[in-house]
C-alpha cells in the first residue's frame, strides 16, 4: 500500500516488540496501546500489570519518538470494568495525568466491555477534559448497535473530537459478556458527522462484506 498524506494509519501494539516491529513501517503514522485501569483486564490482555505497563510506556514513548510516530494510549475500562478492580472518575484522572507527564499528548477512553450510558460516557468526558483541556481525548466505545448513537452523541456534545468505529461493528472485546456488544459502526459514525453521500457508505458496506465473507 503507498503512502497517502490524506490517511494516517495506526498500530495497535500490546508490547515493546510491537512498537520495534512497527515503527519500521514508514506507512504507519501513530501507534495505539491499550492502558487499561483495571488490574485484572490489563494483565489478560497484555501479560502484564499497571506498574509494568506504566514503565512499558516509558520505553515505548522513547521508541517512538526516535522514529517520528505518535503514540496513542487507550484509557481501557475508562468507564468501569466488570472484575470489581478499582475505579473512579478520579482514577481515569489520575492515570492520564502520570502518563501526559511522560510526554503522552493523545488518548482514547475505551468502553471496553460496554459499561457505560450515554449519561455516564457526558460526565466522564466533561470530567476529563475539564482537567486536561489540551491533550487530544479521543471516544472508542464497544456497544450494542441500538445504543451506539447515543454514546457517540454523548461523548462529542462532551468535547470530544475524535470518535473511532469499525464497518459494519466489526470486531469487539472477547472478554464482554454480551455477544451482541461489538465495535461502534463506521458508517453510523460517516452520517452522524455527515461524512459521504449514502451512496458512498452503501458502497464502503458492501465492499467490506465481500472482502469478509
Amino acid at each position: 500500500m503507498r503512502k497517502n498524506e490524506k490517511v494516517k494509519l495506526l498500530a495497535i501494539v500490546a508490547n515493546l516488540r510491537g512498537v520495534e516491529e512497527a515503527v519500521l513501517e514508514e506507512k504507519i503514522d501513530f501507534l495505539g496501546y491499550p492502558f487499561s485501569i483495571s488490574e485484572t483486564f490489563q494483565r489478560r490482555n497484555t501479560n502484564m500489570g499497571l506498574a509494568a505497563s506504566y514503565q512499558q510506556v516509558k520505553e515505548m514513548k522513547l521508541l517512538a519518538d526516535a522514529n517520528h510516530k505518535s503514540l496513542v494510549i487507550y484509557i481501557s475500562m475508562a468507564f468501569g470494568n466488570p472484575n470489581k478492580d478499582p475505579w473512579s472518575p478520579l482514577l481515569v484522572e489520575e492515570w492520564i495525568g502520570k502518563l501526559y507527564d511522560l510526554g503522552i499528548r493523545e488518548f482514547s477512553l475505551a468502553d471496553t466491555t460496554s459499561e457505560a450510558d450515554a449519561n455516564q460516557i457526558s460526565a466522564l468526558f466533561t470530567f476529563v477534559k475539564a482537567s486536561f483541556p489540551k491533550p487530544e481525548i479521543g471516544a472508542h466505545f464497544h456497544a450494542r448497535q441500538a445504543e451506539s448513537l447515543a454514546k457517540i452523541e454523548a461523548a462529542y456534545l462532551a468535547g470530544c473530537r475524535k470518535c473511532e468505529g469499525a464497518l459494519l461493528g466489526y470486531g469487539g472485546c472477547p472478554f464482554a459478556k454480551d455477544d451482541l456488544v461489538g465495535n461502534i459502526p463506521s458508517e453510523l459514525l460517516l452520517r452522524y458527522f455527515g461524512r459521504g453521500t449514502d451512496a458512498e457508505i452503501l458502497g464502503l458496506e458492501h465492499s467490506f462484506r465481500q472482502m469478509i465473507l
